[in-house]
């Protein structure tokens, strides 16, 4: 036998007997590696004391496979605070480590996974970093504060591609949901404005990422329903308009004959308009016109258009105007004008307000031709009393 080899065997032989000292082996129970008394097929136990500082480890146990590096997976207990010396702040880490190097847990360890008894978390990461972590039922990633809800990312940064995407069946990311220092947004597609930003002063933007008002909503000339009230009978809220200047807000009906209507808190309706006959109504339930109010309206001009002339054929030459006394004989006889309504006529038709002041602008014009008859009848008798009172004076005179 070679001299090395037997070199090799004698040293293999001081090694094997050191530390068959801390293996027991019962062939009912199993091997234990440092202490007596297995308790399992394999029981390893930590040979030595976990220090009270921040991240001091023990490695309990390795597996080591070879490529072209040393490729190790270790199993650590690890101190997750200064100042702990029980269970409550001690931590089981299995991470990987290759060659020399990534051999500290909680610091540089590569690809691992850790458990946490007291505060029921596990968590996985990289080096420092952690990147997922399930505590009780709540789901953190990014950070192993998940003091917001059951599923809450933490971003490195604000970037839009450091947030939650969601891809379509070929991969391509059809929304993404991200934060920044003031702002929440939703988005789908890879370029241009969010569909939905949140800012820090609780507006909402849709179609804009500078909302102005508590919900800013933008259209433009290419998607101009920008609001849609979804039922059996649709409304959309669009722009109406070139989307430049003459651009107004319109309200569209999708479905038949509908009514909008603007109601007071006991469901009374205030405002109604029908779409089906345009009719609007101010008061009441369902207008009768196409505007019908309930109440007093106050304006400071009204313009109506006549379908029917003026009464200027009352200045005709051969209109019939009634005489004073034929005017006389009908009121004693009805108690009201010719052609006019009587009040109880008018309380209950209500009045016609075209056709009433037309009506009345007749009757004006009636009574200023029979006051221009007086006058001419008037004048007729002055020459005359003057001409009496010339003969009178002339026979005077002779007398």
């Amino acid at each position: 036998m070679k001299p090395t080899r037997i070199i090799f065997i004698l040293i293999f032989l001081l090694c094997y007997s050191k530390s068959f000292s801390q293996q027991v082996f019962n062939e009912d129970v199993g091997v234990k590696i440092e202490g007596s008394t297995p308790q399992a097929p394999l029981h390893v136990r930590q040979g030595g004391a976990l220090g009270q500082t921040l991240n001091h480890s023990q490695l309990i146990m390795r597996l080591q496979a070879e490529s072209s590096n040393n490729f190790y997976q270790s199993i650590w207990i690890r101190r997750d605070e200064t100042g702990g010396g029980d269970w409550k702040t001690t931590r089981l880490h299995n991470g990987i480590s290759i060659d020399g190097s990534y051999l500290s847990p909680g610091v540089n360890t590569r690809t691992w996974w850790e458990r946490d008894p007291k505060d029921n978390i596990q968590s996985w990461g990289n080096g420092a970093h952690t990147y997922m972590v399930l505590q009780g039922p709540s789901l953190t990633l990014g950070s192993e504060s998940g003091a917001y809800g059951r599923f809450q990312v933490n971003q490195q940064d604000d970037a839009a591609d450091k947030g939650i995407a969601v891809l379509n069946s070929t991969g391509q990311r059809a929304m993404r949901l991200w934060t920044d220092a003031n702002n929440s947004y939703v988005y789908s597609g890879a370029t241009g404005a969010s569909d939905l930003i949140l800012n820090g002063q609780g507006k909402v933007g849709i179609g804009t990422n500078s909302p102005s008002a508590h919900l800013d909503i933008k259209a433009d000339i290419q998607n101009r329903d920008f609001l849609r009230f979804s039922s059996d009978r649709s409304w959309v809220m669009r722009l109406v308009g070139d989307g430049g200047s003459d651009s107004h807000l319109g309200l569209k009906a999708l479905h038949g004959d509908k009514y909008f209507k603007i109601q007071d808190h006991l469901d009374n309706s205030v405002f109604t308009v029908r779409t089906g006959n345009g009719r609007v109504g101010i008061g009441v339930e369902q207008a009768a016109y196409k505007l019908d109010v309930n109440g007093t309206i106050h304006a400071s001009e009204v313009l109506v258009d006549l379908n029917f002339p003026g009464p200027d054929y009352v200045f005709e030459q051969d209109y019939p105007l009634s005489s004073l006394s034929e005017i006389e004989s009908y009121i004693k006889a009805n108690k009201h004008l010719p052609e006019v309504p009587s009040a109880a006529q008018m309380k209950e038709d209500g009045v016609n307000v075209i056709e009433m002041q037309m009506l009345l602008l007749k009757k004006v014009e009636e009574l200023t031709l029979l006051l221009i008859k007086e006058s001419n009848e008037n004048k007729e008798l002055g020459k005359k009393l003057k001409q009496v009172e010339a003969e009178l004076k002339d026979l005077k005179s002779k007398l």
